[in-house]
């Protein structure tokens, strides 16, 4: 078994955030098909699912009215192609609907 860390170093300067609509696209489409969707889960290495300058969100609304978590600013160029399983403990914070997470890929041998 291998172990592969892909949380990002803390940083304040995050670049690749997305510039078009493909995430807010792909978060209606499962909005739209609702309980038959099968994505549970968005990751991505962008800092957003959201373009920089939105007001609204809609990415993160509707992916969460799809049902769909969502992990941003991964660190996915260390991670191999393949199967693998995914840890994302989250730090615990009262009241609030999202945290920081420590992100490690588990590697069969």
């Amino acid at each position: 078994m291998r172990l592969i860390d892909i949380t990002p170093a803390v940083s304040t300067a995050l670049e690749g955030w997305p510039v078009d609509t493909r995430f807010e696209t792909a978060a209606r489409w499962s909005q739209a098909r609702g309980d038959s969707c099968t994505v549970k889960l968005l990751g991505t290495d962008a800092p957003s699912v959201n373009a920089e300058d939105t007001r609204t969100l809609a990415a993160h609304h509707a992916l969460d009215q799809g049902g769909v978590a969502i992990l941003e600013g991964l660190v996915l160029a260390g991670g191999p192609a393949g199967e693998y399983e995914l840890f994302a403990l989250p730090v615990k914070w009262r009241d609030a609907d999202a945290a920081p997470v420590r992100a490690v890929l588990r590697i069969p041998d």
